[in-house]
């Protein structure tokens, strides 16, 4: 398996503060580029090309996607820090 160099560092600050384990906390920011950006970038480039607008569903997702988005994401954060608190699940 391979580490990217941002993986490295984390894993080096997480040794550092005494955190062996892997934890929801650690996947957030994989999380985040990939579905926060990607997938937005993705959805811009077909809505640019293709009349979305008009769709009744197109609109309905451009609000609950971002919403959807951050309540994933505070939760694995709030997970991950649960996790190295070692507070029982």
């Amino acid at each position: 398996m391979q580490y990217s160099a941002w993986q490295a560092v984390l894993s080096r600050v997480h040794k550092s503060i005494g955190i062996y384990r892997k934890n929801n906390a650690s996947v957030v920011h994989t999380h985040l580029i990939l579905l926060g950006s990607i997938v937005f970038l993705l959805v811009g480039m077909i809505a640019d090309r293709y009349p979305l607008e008009s769709v009744k569903t197109f609109r309905a997702t451009r609000i609950i996607y971002p919403s959807g988005l951050t309540l994933t994401v505070t939760m694995m954060l709030v997970r991950g820090i649960l996790q190295v608190s070692d507070v029982a699940l």
